[in-house]
């Protein structure tokens, strides 16, 4: 009858599912049977394939390290009509994140940025009449208003005459130079930052999804990841980034005259206090062959190697923007060819073809020595010829 059939054709099923869960059971063994069988943790790729879920990046403190390379230096007043005004740096505050949806980089930023500034006015006959520094802010440097100009505020720690003609010829002119070094920042923050295609980041980004993602599948022979060490994989990652901004050996030579004597210049480059004055910013210096020093708040750094009293100083020098292990050499020597005439020589051998953000580092290398370090120098302490 068809109840009969119904009856003979459940047990035939029953009779199936369980060999079928015996056989399940005895193939699933860890370690043991049918790796088709085996249910393997994936990693990101199980949990996030294709990156289709938001993942997000924080870019705050590379965005304060790219503002700060751009921003130190820089100056925005180069002296015609006798008005100078250049900016030591920058300061950043706020929240700045790159999500990663389905590969897509969107950023996500709301900064304030403030440029510390100092300046000067000379007369027809090239004298200093006056000296002034403040603050350039930008309260408002955000995604939602980047395609707007943003909102730049000029303020001096006086309100002199000196400082009005500084003002008002930063904003007929020197305003172009902020704005250009702050477009370019955010075309790069737009475009990743810190994990853009092509950075350091995106290719330890792209190493640690592969090491996740390699599974007990691998073909036979195929190297895997996962065997790698960690600090293997991380060096594999990043030596790409680092050939590209290697030293190219590229050098520097300056030679300037100055009315001092050779111990005034020597201490300019070794007593804390001095150095604090022409650069205008923090330092930290420790005057001794193996002491290390630092300048610009941080923005400069490196190591005595050799110091002879008034006469030569020779020290390893770095942007803190260049990459990791990469120095220059600086040669720094004092001759006095008569009383109170002194004759200094720089060199620099060393410096890198660009720093870590792919920027060349040359010109910015020799206008600082020029502009922020020696000419300080003869106007903050009177030794210009």
């Amino acid at each position: 009858s068809r109840v009969h059939k119904n009856v003979a054709r459940a047990t035939v099923v029953k009779v199936v599912l369980l060999i079928a869960t015996k056989c399940a059971v005895e193939m699933a063994k860890f370690g043991e049977g049918d790796s088709r069988w085996i249910v393997q943790d994936l990693g990101e790729q199980g949990t996030n394939v294709n990156n289709w879920h938001w993942k997000e990046f924080d870019a705050l403190e590379w965005s304060r390290e790219r503002l700060q390379a751009m921003f130190t230096n820089l100056s925005v007043l180069d002296g015609s009509a006798g008005l100078s005004l250049s900016i030591s740096g920058a300061e950043v505050d706020g929240e700045a994140i790159i999500n990663n949806r389905k590969s897509k980089l969107i950023p996500a930023y709301e900064l304030k940025v403030t440029l510390p500034w100092t300046g000067d006015v000379r007369d027809g006959d090239g004298n200093v009449a006056g000296t002034s520094k403040g603050k350039i802010t930008l309260p408002y440097v955000a995604d939602e208003n980047h395609d707007e100009e943003p909102e730049i505020k000029f303020s001096s720690e006086t309100e002199d005459p000196t400082s009005q003609r500084l003002k008002q010829a930063f904003l007929s002119k020197g305003k172009k130079a902020v704005l250009e070094q702050l477009n370019k920042f955010v075309a790069d923050l737009r475009a990743g930052g810190p994990v853009a295609p092509g950075s350091k980041g995106a290719a330890e980004a792209a190493a640690a999804g592969q090491q996740a993602s390699t599974t007990n599948g691998a073909a036979a022979g195929k190297v895997k990841l996962s065997s790698a060490k960690p600090d293997e994989v991380s060096a594999a990652a990043t030596s790409t980034s680092k050939s590209s901004s290697k030293a190219t050996g590229r050098s520097l030579s300056l030679q300037q005259s100055f009315y001092a004597r050779p111990s005034d210049l020597y201490e300019c480059f070794v007593v804390e206090g001095k150095i604090k004055a022409y650069t205008q910013s923090n330092a930290v210096v420790e005057p001794r062959v193996g002491g290390k020093f630092s300048w610009f708040n941080g923005s400069v750094s490196g190591e005595f190697l050799e110091l002879e009293q008034d006469k030569k100083i020779v020290m390893l020098w770095r942007f803190n923007t260049w990459v990791d292990g990469c120095n220059s050499k600086v040669t720094i020597t004092l001759d006095a060819p008569e009383v109170g005439h002194t004759i200094l020589k720089l060199s620099q051998t060393g410096i890198p073809e660009e720093d870590k953000f792919h920027q060349p580092v040359y010109d910015q290398t020799e206008s600082g020595w020029k502009g922020q370090i020696l000419t300080r120098i003869r106007q903050v302490f009177g030794y210009g010829v």
